[in-house]
């Protein structure tokens, strides 16, 4: 997982791991300016207490995208989004503001976590 600081004071860790409660990506709004750090979550899981090596199944992703010229100079945020669970066919105005809707198709072979935009859209 990952350990977020930043300039308004905000701490937060996110991550893959059962400890974030499926807190699995962040979304960060620069808007007028914000100072920030990501460093790696250094706490064991539970499986992994009392080890020396832990397991790991995290892969970091930064995606950034570019905001309309109206938004920013916007007040800068940081939060959380928590993953939910959907089926291919959900409206995506039933799905709940701060999250990211996991698709999970072809027999829970394919699965798409949707970070941004719509799916098959």
């Amino acid at each position: 997982g990952m350990v977020h600081r930043d300039s308004l004071g905000i701490k937060q860790s996110y991550g893959a791991e059962k400890r974030h409660d499926s807190k699995h990506v962040q979304w960060l709004t620069a808007g007028a300016g914000i100072q920030h750090e990501e460093m790696w979550d250094i706490e064991p899981d539970t499986q992994d207490e009392g080890k020396l090596l832990w397991s790991s199944s995290q892969e970091l992703y930064q995606l950034w995208i570019n905001m309309p010229s109206d938004y920013k100079m916007s007040k800068p945020n940081a939060e959380l989004l928590e993953a939910y669970p959907v089926a291919s066919s959900t409206s995506s105005s039933t799905i709940p503001d701060n999250t990211t809707p996991v698709v999970k198709e072809n027999n829970d072979a394919t699965t798409t976590t949707v970070v941004a935009g719509i799916y098959k859209g």
